[in-house]
């Protein structure tokens, strides 16, 4: 089964968001602290995503 990149990626960065909200109230479900690494994904998502703007090969007219 295919799935479009853009699915999955918008897919991948809701999950990444939602850990990274559930991690704000302090205690995870485990008891354990932390959820940096949540936010360091989406964060660099976002960092790539705009990235990306800059890098683009642009058509000559």
């Amino acid at each position: 089964m295919e799935i479009p990149a853009f699915f999955f990626l918008g897919f991948w960065f809701l999950t990444q968001a939602i850990n990274g909200m559930g991690t704000l109230g302090g205690n995870t479900i485990r008891g354990e602290m932390g959820g940096v690494a949540w936010w360091a994904h989406a964060g660099g998502f976002l960092t790539g995503f705009v990235g990306i703007q800059f890098f683009r090969r642009r058509r000559r007219r």
